[in-house]
């Protein structure tokens, strides 16, 4: 299935109308039937797809605008060109995950208090910006984690650092780390025995923050 298969089977999922749609992840009538007829989605429009194909179960399509997303992103970036991708491998390599870690987290925590991200010019949004470097974290820690450890361990952890940065409360803390990468969530709910689905998480999550939810 290609992209453009992918948004059509999506919206004839949820049963949307083009308008509808388009209103669900903030863009025209118009760049929804470019998306399923011939043009690729933007990488913010990827970003949305993928989290709609979560809130609805339809992993397979998750995943393929999620890789989408990625490669986007990567050529944006130039991440994919050789020299790039060898420094990175041989930075990681020789310095060792904790180093990634402590380096990539000091990232992250740099731009919820200063907003300078530097991203590629089609992530306007700085939320998308900000969401997609901290998914990236919690898949690296969730990689990373000591044998014996619990991912509750983790997950409390994630939340001090965004009580500290973003003076969220802790139950909003915990949401909001919860949400970050639906493989954190789904290994918190193997270890925990959470009954709440990660599209019911992202529901309540919206819900304290006002928002509406889709």
């Amino acid at each position: 299935m290609d992209i453009n298969e992918a948004v059509r089977e999506l919206r004839r999922v949820t049963g949307d109308s083009l308008h509808r749609f388009a209103n669900r992840l903030g863009v025209s009538v118009k760049a929804i039937v470019n998306y399923e007829e011939a043009r690729n989605p933007s990488a913010e429009a990827l970003y949305r797809l993928s989290r709609e194909a979560q809130k609805i179960g339809r992993e397979d399509l998750a995943i393929l605008f999620s890789e989408a997303f990625s490669e986007k992103i990567g050529a944006h970036i130039d991440l994919d060109t050789s020299i790039e991708s060898a420094i990175g491998t041989e930075l990681g390599r020789n310095n060792g995950a904790e180093w990634l870690e402590t380096e990539f987290t000091k990232l992250v925590r740099r731009a919820r208090k200063h907003n300078d991200l530097k991203s590629p010019g089609s992530l306007k949004n700085p939320a998308i910006r900000l969401a997609h470097i901290e998914r990236l974290l919690a898949e690296l820690r969730l990689k990373t984690l000591e044998p014996g450890r619990s991912v509750k361990s983790l997950i409390d952890k994630m939340s001090a650092e965004l009580m500290e940065d973003c003076g969220y409360e802790k139950g909003f803390a915990d949401l909001c780390v919860l949400t970050s990468s639906p493989k954190l969530y789904e290994r918190y709910r193997e270890e925990t025995g959470q009954p709440l689905t990660y599209d019911e998480i992202i529901g309540k999550q919206a819900s304290l923050r006002g928002e509406p939810i889709r």
